[in-house]
């Protein structure tokens, strides 16, 4: 075994031990399910419930601490149009608030989403984005979404592209995902197609949850300097 080989494993391992286990990964699965089902059962138009961030890119990693949770972000994507942004906003908040569960777990209104705080041992909470499509989405995927000014309390429109960030990422490591895809099934008898993706991690994921780790650890005690995770991605 030489010594990139050998680099390589350690550092995979390394990010191994940073990852969430399997039956949190799919707890949390359950959990954004459930949630895009309800909302599509109590929103007067149809809507669409993905993840975005670390979750959907497959760099989460566990906190530092046992008395820290990690967070879920997901994009809800209303197939509506609405001309005022604290209405779209407050469409979303009205139907998790009409929910004896989910009302139960709303924390205060944050200044782009409404977050779910779930139970302690589940160790995650959940933020949920607003949405709906720009004028310009067929073309790029470019999200509408709310912004609440926190002094004037005055809410604007923005916009995101988690969509097209999330092909952009998963294009710089297509190959490599495929290939090592291809090999678990092998080594586990299974079809390719059974898989679950999170199962396999390519060079990049393995790189950004050793980098996240270390900026946790260098920006622990001092929290207003530490770059925050997409800016480590990009």
């Amino acid at each position: 075994m030489n010594n990139d080989t050998r680099v390589d494993m350690i550092l995979r391992q390394i990010a191994k031990e940073l990852d969430i286990s399997d039956e949190k990964y799919e707890n949390a699965v359950a959990s954004y399910n459930a949630v895009g089902s309800y909302l599509s059962n109590h929103i007067n138009a149809q809507v669409d419930i993905f993840p975005q961030g670390s979750f959907r890119l497959g760099t989460v990693i566990k906190p530092l601490s046992d008395e820290d949770d990690y967070d879920i972000d997901l994009v809800c994507r209303l197939n509506k149009q609405f001309l005022y942004p604290q209405n779209l906003k407050n469409e979303v908040g009205q139907a998790l608030k009409s929910s004896d569960r989910y009302s139960k777990m709303l924390q205060p209104e944050r200044k782009r989403c409404w977050t779910l705080k779930y139970a302690e041992d589940a160790q995650y909470h959940m933020d949920i984005l607003p949405s709906i499509k720009d004028i310009t989405y067929d073309k790029d995927k470019k999200l509408k979404i709310t912004n609440k000014d926190e002094n004037s309390g005055i809410y604007t429109f923005t916009t995101t592209n988690a969509e097209a960030y999330f092909e952009w990422f998963n294009e710089r490591q297509h190959e490599e995902k495929r290939r090592l895809m291809e090999n678990f099934a092998v080594q586990n008898n299974k079809n390719i197609e059974d898989v679950p993706e999170y199962k396999v991690k390519t060079t990049l994921q393995v790189a950004l949850q050793i980098l996240k780790r270390y900026r946790d650890k260098k920006f622990e005690d001092n929290l207003d300097d530490k770059p925050i995770s997409i800016i480590l991605t990009t």
